[in-house]
C-alpha cells in the first residue's frame, strides 16, 4: 500500500531536517575534537619538556658531585656556547618565554608577532633549556613551557585552518591564550 503524498513529504522534510542537524552537530564535534587534540599536543610537549628538564638537573647534580671543580669551567664556557647558539639559530627564544607570548598577544598583526611564537624558532627552546640546566645554569622551565605551548597550539590552529577542519572563527591570540 503506497504512502500518501503528504505523509511522504513530511517524512522527507523530517529526514532532511535531521540530516542538517546532524551535520551541524558533527561540525561542532569536529571543532571540539580539534581543540582537544591541540590541548593534548600542548600537554605532551610540556610533559616531554619537563621530563627532559628533570633529567638534565639530575645529570648536572651527578657530574657536579663527582667532579666538584668542573662546574667552574663548564658553566662559563657552556653559557658562551648557549648565547652563541641562541643568537645564531633562534633569536626570538631568548628570555623566559612568558614576555614573548604576552607581546605576541598584544602586538598588532605583523611579522614579528608571528616570529615570537613561531614553532620552528620556539622548538629551539627545549634543547637550549635542557643544555642550560645540564651545565648548571639557573633557568626555569615554566616560562619556556608557556612559549612552547603557545607555539604548538598556534601551529596546530594554522594546520586546522589550512585544511578547513576547525578554528575558522578563532584569532591567533585566542589560540595562543
Amino acid at each position: 500500500m503506497p504512502v500518501p503524498a503528504n505523509r511522504r513529504t513530511r517524512l522527507r522534510y523530517y529526514l532532511h531536517r535531521k540530516l542538517r542537524q546532524s551535520s551541524r552537530i558533527s561540525r561542532k564535534s569536529l571543532e571540539f575534537t580539534c581543540l582537544l587534540i591541540g590541548a593534548v599536543l600542548v600537554a605532551l610537549a610540556s610533559l616531554t619538556f619537563a621530563a627532559l628538564a628533570d633529567w638534565a638537573l639530575e645529570a648536572n647534580a651527578w657530574w657536579a658531585g663527582h667532579w666538584p671543580l668542573l662546574p667552574w669551567l663548564v658553566l662559563p664556557l657552556g653559557l658562551v656556547a648557549l648565547v652563541h647558539l641562541t643568537r645564531k639559530h633562534a633569536p626570538y627564544v631568548a628570555g623566559s618565554g612568558i614576555p614573548q607570548v604576552i607581546a605576541a598577544i598584544s602586538l598588532p598583526y605583523s611579522m614579528d608577532k608571528g616570529r615570537l611564537v613561531a614553532l620552528r624558532q620556539t622548538l629551539w627552546k627545549i634543547p637550549l633549556t635542557f643544555l642550560a640546566m645540564f651545565i648548571g645554569a639557573s633557568v626555569g622551565r615554566e616560562g619556556p613551557s608557556v612559549q612552547v605551548g603557545a607555539a604548538v597550539m598556534l601551529a596546530w590552529g594554522a594546520y586546522c585552518r589550512r585544511h578547513r577542519l576547525a578554528f575558522g572563527g578563532f584569532s591567533a591570540n585566542e589560540l595562543m591564550a
